[in-house]
């Protein structure tokens, strides 16, 4: 049986890690937070008492039926909206790690 050994590579900053950049990194990341909540979507909703309920949805979930409607009318998915998301979900990969990881 072969034996098969696992590493990893962490690649640490040239710089210093100090412990004041890493307690004001949430007010860095609040302006890319509301960029990225807006573009990427989602529904929120609640309930009030009096039994009235809201729905809210983000500009991503918005953005939804433009490509559905290509899709029945053309059959086929839009390359540029293949392309925005594949980028947005880079960018989501690049940001939500680095903003939370708390040795950074």
């Amino acid at each position: 049986m072969n034996e098969m050994k696992l590493g990893a590579a962490v690649d640490y900053p040239d710089r210093p890690l100090d412990r004041l950049s890493t307690a004001f990194r949430i007010f860095t990341v609040i302006p890319i937070a509301i960029v990225l909540g807006a573009v990427s979507g989602g529904t929120w909703q609640w309930s009030y008492p009096n039994g009235t309920t809201a729905v809210a949805a983000g500009a991503g979930g918005l953005l939804f039926f433009g490509p559905l409607l290509m899709i029945l009318f053309r059959q086929k998915y839009p390359r540029w909206w293949f392309d925005w998301n594949l980028e947005l979900q880079r960018f989501r990969m690049c940001i939500v790690p680095v903003s939370f990881h708390p040795l950074r």
